[in-house]
């Protein structure tokens, strides 16, 4: 099982998910899959790549596999 770090990741950042949006160039939508367990498996490696750039951290840091 995939479990999504990111909404931990852009807290710590202090970003909202329209924030967050704006300065990754995502959709909200986007940003929304990547925070959710469930689907955060379908997000594409760039798109975590651009989430982990604005939230200072590593693309691995984004989700733990159990």
């Amino acid at each position: 099982m995939i479990t999504s770090n990111v909404r931990e990741y852009m807290e710590k950042a202090g970003l909202t998910v329209r924030k967050g949006a704006a300065a990754m160039r995502l959709a909200t939508d986007t940003i929304n899959r990547a925070r959710q367990d469930e689907t955060i498996l379908g997000c594409s490696l760039e798109t975590l790549q651009s989430i982990a750039k604005v939230c200072g951290c590593r693309v691995k840091d984004l989700f733990t596999e159990e």
